[in-house]
């Protein structure tokens, strides 16, 4: 409970330490109190999800890397990021969520597991509903493709498998399943290190806590060169990988000739070469200037050499390689070359392997004993006399392998003091004893292996003080002499060479550094000088009147230090233009009055424009209105006219009490109908001041003709009123006559066009009498089918005759064959007689059941 300020004082008044404990606990309840007031704010209540500082804070407590990576976590805290994009609803502190992996928004667990079932349930739905396959244009069978199942994400529409589904609740870096809500923890949290492999794969794991969103860029720090290796080691972020020195990079291109003169970059990085060279192509027949990065050229010139079969040539074109083989060979053979095939033309055959013994010759100079086989042959497996690789043993041993003895090198190493001793040896290996010798330092003894010409460096260290010998450093023994002025982070104590007192600045050797400071001395403006301090500047005078002997003689110089005279003003003062117009601010020794460009917009006399001259000098800058100076206006009138007329007056740019002339411009158009021409003054119709009906009843009067109107109503027939606006009106009333047939075209009659609208009538009924012409031509038909039919009867037996007396049998059997025909044709006339008996018994039931 908090203590009061008036209790305090009552017990202990006058008590000057009380009163300050007093004031710390009373400072520390406010604390706590806002505190508690930021807990509430934040707190996962009914109402809402928002996280408070504290907790966000407590994400980046050990992180020191990117600030722009950690308002971009921040971002996942507050605003749009904590509602449902499915459901609409706010994601609360303690809702079971999924998030995305790839866009990081979080979702209520169910919502996104229907989400995804529907989705995937829609797709296969309409995958079976389509056809199992079609027939392309020739008339091949495609089945359909098989279904991918898969669902998206809501916002990113990052695709998902249907195993992807997520059937549990996490915190954000997966480590704890169900995590429960802890007040001093970011919802959804487990509160521990996030632990996750960062993006750029540098080996480096997150090192905030359990946190939503993408983890920031590495922290850790990285000790590494420039891109092109010529600047030392420095120490960067990991994030940053590598850094620029901004050194040119001169290394020889591609090309041979030019150097690089790219700013820091990769070993391989060069860009291409940007100069032109004279290059021949690829054949050596032309020559042009071209980039050097393009390396060569082709002339686009067929080669047209022979080819080795003597027949054929080189169809490729300009090119730098050999032609090589024929595509088709004067002559084939198997893969040993055994068995060849010579053919009188280049073809494509060729001969598979022969089954006989390779025998080819092997690099060892024995020949290859498996069959006839293709590609390389197998290595030697005769056994051979060898000798060992010294020379001083020899026996039988694959031709294949190396052969080796046991024999010592008593040769010495490349010391040239210690034996070799290794066995079998043909090169001896290096000395593995060490040196021992002096080194330059004259002080240490070399601890390399045993070599050769003169040691290393002695790698022991000396200490080396600065110029007050507050600081030392240790250096490599025997560069003491040479090594610079440590860093030394003591105050100089060089007094300073100019009016201003010096700057505190690290202990060094030689000059102090040029003083920085603004000169700050009055100039004859008035105004004070902005350069820096200029007293005591290094100046190198060089002798204008040596005269050199000859190329090696150079004309000596020699450095003073002196005080330079002040520069030009550079104090801004406030100059206003020729008209007035603005302000701008100018240096002191270059202020002066000048056009700004502008224009001048001061009002005329007319009252309606304004001076469009460039800003110019003018009496007074305060005034708006035309000066002497300003131009006089030779606009026309740009009043507003009359509703309705697009003609502009014919006076000049006048004053708007003065009034506009009337327009009195011809206007032609056509009527109403169409028929003839129209005219009518401008002013006629389009006046001021005139409501709208009055000028329709003005341009009515003039757009009539008087003649008979010639459009057509809906019916088709011409309208019969007098030339008019509008739709025809008395469509209603038209009596013109129209003639109409029945469905056979047996029928007429002539009707109005108004008895037709009101009965709605389209076309006459057939009667009896259309019926009984129908019947009249189907029996017409009839009779003509019958008697077509029997003179193709009548024709197809005479042919038959005729054909039997030319190619019938002997005579002797003449009656027999007659008695023959004589059956076949009383058969043809009784078929042809029951086929009308039946053709004529079906149409008289058909009338009978139509009259029905």
């Amino acid at each position: 409970m908090p203590i009061t300020k008036d209790k305090c004082f009552k017990s202990q008044k006058g008590n000057k330490k009380q009163h300050a404990n007093f004031e710390e606990i009373q400072k520390k309840n406010m604390e706590l109190l806002k505190d508690r007031v930021m807990q509430i704010d934040s707190s996962d209540d009914e109402d809402s999800s928002r996280v408070g500082k504290e907790k966000i804070a407590s994400l980046f407590k050990n992180y020191q890397g990117n600030d722009n990576d950690v308002a971009r976590i921040q971002q996942y805290f507050d605003g749009e990021n904590l509602d449902c994009l499915i459901c609409i609803r706010s994601v609360k502190a303690k809702d079971r969520i999924w998030t995305c992996g790839t866009c990081y928004l979080s979702f209520h667990l169910l919502c996104i597991q229907k989400w995804a079932n529907d989705s995937m349930n829609l797709k296969k739905l309409w995958h079976d509903n389509q056809p199992s396959g079609y027939y392309d244009n020739q008339g091949n069978y495609i089945r359909k493709k098989e279904l991918n199942v898969f669902w998206d994400c809501p916002a990113c529409r990052h695709e998902y498998l249907e195993n992807e589904i997520p059937r549990e609740y996490s915190c954000y870096c997966k480590k704890e399943i169900d995590p429960e809500y802890q007040e001093w923890l970011v919802p959804h949290s487990c509160g521990m290190m996030c632990q996750k492999p960062l993006e750029t794969l540098c080996g480096h794991k997150c090192t905030i806590l359990c946190h939503p969103g993408k983890c920031p860029s590495c922290p850790q720090t990285i000790q590494t060169s420039c891109k092109c290796g010529k600047s030392p080691i420095k120490t960067i972020r990991c994030s940053q990988k590598t850094w620029n020195c901004s050194q040119k990079c001169t290394k020889i291109l591609v090309c041979g000739v030019h150097k690089c003169s790219g700013v820091c970059h990769g070993p391989n990085e060069c860009p291409p070469c940007k100069e032109k060279s004279v290059k021949n192509c690829h054949c050596g027949n032309k020559s042009k200037e071209i980039k050097c990065e393009q390396l060569s050229w082709n002339c686009e010139k067929v080669c047209g050499k022979p080819l080795s079969c003597g027949i054929h040539s080189c169809d490729k074109k300009c090119h730098s390689n050999d032609c090589g083989e024929c595509k088709f060979g004067l002559e084939r053979s198997c893969f040993c070359g055994k068995q060849k095939v010579t053919v009188s033309k280049c073809d494509e055959s060729s001969l598979d392997s022969c089954g006989d013994t390779c025998l080819k010759q092997l690099s060892c100079g024995h020949i290859c004993l498996s069959r006839c086989h293709k590609g390389d042959c197998d290595t030697c497996k005769e056994q051979v006399e060898k000798k060992c690789r010294c020379g001083t043993m020899s026996k039988l041993f694959p031709c294949s392998k190396e052969l080796l003895c046991e024999t010592k090198c008593n040769s010495q190493k490349s010391c040239k003091k210690h034996s070799c001793k290794s066995k079998c040896c043909v090169e001896c290996a290096p000395c593995s004893i060490v040196c021992g010798k002096v080194l330059a330092c004259g002080r240490h003894k070399c601890e390399a292996l045993c070599h050769s010409g003169n040691c290393y460096p002695c790698n022991e260290r000396q200490k080396v003080t600065c110029r007050c010998g507050a600081t030392s450093v240790s250096v490599r023994c025997g560069k003491a002499n040479k090594y610079k002025n440590p860093n030394c982070k003591e105050a100089c104590k060089v007094p300073s060479k100019c009016h201003h007192e010096s700057k505190p600045h690290y202990c060094h050797i030689g000059d102090c550094p040029n003083c920085k400071q603004i000169c700050d001395e009055q100039l004859k403006c008035g105004h004070k000088c902005l350069d820096t301090c200029h007293d005591y500047v290094r100046t190198v005078i060089k002798d204008k009147n040596f005269v050199p002997a000859g190329p090696w003689d150079v004309p000596e110089e020699k450095i003073e230090y002196k005080k330079l005279p002040h520069s030009a003003c550079k104090t801004k003062v406030s100059v206003n233009c020729l008209g007035g117009h603005e302000v701008i601010l100018m240096n002191c020794s270059e202020a002066r009055v000048t056009s700004c460009g502008r224009k001048c917009n001061r009002k005329l006399t007319c009252g309606n424009h304004v001076c469009q001259k460039n800003c110019h000098e003018v009496a007074d800058l305060n005034s708006d209105l035309q000066d002497d100076n300003c131009e006089e206006c030779e606009l026309s009138c740009m009043k507003e006219r009359p509703k309705y007329c697009i003609h502009p007056c014919t006076r000049s740019c006048h004053v708007p009490e003065k009034p506009c002339k009337r327009c009195i411009v011809q206007i032609k158009t056509k009527c109403f109908c169409g028929l003839s021409d129209a005219y009518y003054r401008c002013c006629d119709v389009n006046k001021r001041d005139i409501d709208e009906e009055t000028r329709r009843a003005l341009l009515e009067k003039y757009l009539c003709c008087g003649a008979k109107c010639m459009k057509s109503y809906a019916c088709g027939h011409q309208c019969m009123n007098i030339c008019h606006p509008g739709i025809c009106e008395g469509a209603e009333n038209c009596r013109k006559k129209v003639k109409l047939l029945c469905t056979c075209k047996t029928r007429k009659a002539d009707l109005t066009c108004d008895k037709i609208r009101a009965e709605n009538i389209t076309i006459l009924e057939c009667n009896a009498e259309c019926e009984e012409k129908r019947k009249q031509i189907e029996e017409e038909n009839q009779r003509k089918i019958l008697k077509q039919k029997q003179l193709e009867e009548e024709k197809n037996r005479k042919e038959l005759e005729e054909y039997e007396k030319k190619f019938g049998p002997k005579k002797y059997k003449e009656r027999k064959q007659r008695h023959v025909e004589e059956k076949k044709s009383d058969i043809k006339i009784k078929i042809a007689i029951s086929s009308a008996i039946f053709l004529v018994i079906s149409i008289v039931l058909y009338f009978m059941l139509f009259n029905n």
